[in-house]
């Protein structure tokens, strides 16, 4: 799973984005997961993903 990228949104998404590589936290109100999050995306754009792979 280190090599894995996880986008989220929500809290059901917490645990997939804590245990993937590097998990995002996309365009949550959830403060928890952009905590655990590798990275927050803020704006509704895929483009910043390309920057992790």
């Amino acid at each position: 799973m280190k090599n894995c990228i996880a986008v989220g949104d929500n809290k059901d998404d917490r645990c997939m984005i804590a245990y993937a590589g590097k998990g995002v936290a996309f365009c949550t109100t959830d403060e928890l997961l952009e905590k655990i999050s590798y990275k927050s995306i803020k704006e509704r754009n895929f483009e910043p993903l390309l920057a992790l792979a």
